[in-house]
């Protein structure tokens, strides 16, 4: 047997609750107690160090494409202190839907790939998903910071 959430037109069933204004009173409650969440974090974490490195190992492992973004923009923010130059943590996906899953540069197929600024940060390049391009370590490795190979019209 289904009702209607009281707060919204949303069809539930009996005994259960309405998944989106739940998500909805969460995020209400999060933002209104973020600093004392964020402060019971800390304490937690400096009561349990060994835990907590092992729930951040556990979660770069699972998870090494939002690690790869979230360290290459640490990088940008640290060397270059350029707050609009952050990336999506979804830009990894968006650039192999967009190119393809192998390796931009001619002949080569590998698909152990990485985010390459076609115009190197060194040389001026934003940190901005209009000068990526996907190389695969190797390439990506071998072209560093000295040039600017722009692949990406190549495969099209």
């Amino acid at each position: 047997m289904t009702k209607t959430c009281r707060n919204c037109p949303t069809a539930i069933e009996k005994g259960s609750y309405c998944k989106p204004c739940d998500a909805e009173r969460s995020r209400i409650n999060y933002e209104k107690n973020r600093e004392k969440r964020i402060e019971t974090m800390r304490a937690w974490r400096a009561a349990n160090p060994d835990k907590a490195y092992q729930a951040t190992k556990n979660w770069k492992v699972n998870n090494p494409d939002k690690v790869r973004v979230h360290d290459s923009n640490k990088r940008v923010r640290r060397e270059f202190l350029i707050a609009d130059q952050v990336l999506p943590p979804d830009t990894l996906e968006i650039l192999k839907e967009k190119f393809g899953e192998t390796c931009l540069s001619p002949g080569c197929d590998r698909v152990d790939v990485t985010m390459d600024h076609v115009v190197p940060l060194v040389l001026g390049g934003r940190h901005h998903i209009d000068n990526l391009q996907l190389l695969c370590i190797s390439h990506n490795s071998s072209k560093g910071g000295r040039n600017s190979n722009d692949y990406r019209n190549l495969g099209s």
